[in-house]
């Protein structure tokens, strides 16, 4: 699975142009909730971090000396704002989802979901690329 990093990366809007993907998250994802994605992992990486150094400081002792509970702090921090920005990430990801699904209710997707391959002009009922069923927005799973 591939990792993204900014709102206009998501690949479910790899077809639309730069404007378009700027509307279509503005539209779906609130402001709080934009500010959330960096805030919120900012707010427990830290916590994961101090945890650590405490953890650390506890069972490791100062038998290492400080700069061990230090490094360990920093390091789980780092991890855990990257941890919580993708778990954030995957929230909004799926949110835009289901909005591109009830814009286009009873229109096929434009893209697979699964591996992201452009569909626009596939008339198959399964993915050329990975094999997956064609989704039809608003219904269920399109039959051979």
């Amino acid at each position: 699975m591939k990792l993204c990093w900014s709102l206009e990366t998501i690949p479910e809007l790899s077809h639309l142009t730069p404007e378009q993907r700027r509307e279509a998250i503005r539209s779906s994802v609130s402001k709080v909730r934009r500010l959330w994605l960096v805030v919120w992992p900012l707010i427990m990486g830290i916590l994961t971090g101090g945890f650590a150094f405490i953890a650390t400081g506890v069972f490791v002792g100062t038998s290492r000396g400080p700069e061990t509970a230090v490094g360990i702090g920093i390091g789980c921090a780092v991890v855990g704002v990257v941890v919580f920005h993708q778990y954030q990430f995957l929230r909004i990801r799926s949110m835009l989802r289901l909005q591109i699904m009830r814009e286009l209710a009873g229109e096929r997707l434009p893209a697979c979901l699964r591996c992201h391959y452009d569909l626009r002009g596939s008339t198959e009922s399964r993915c050329p690329e990975c094999g997956a069923p064609v989704i039809v927005a608003g219904s269920e799973v399109q039959n051979d």
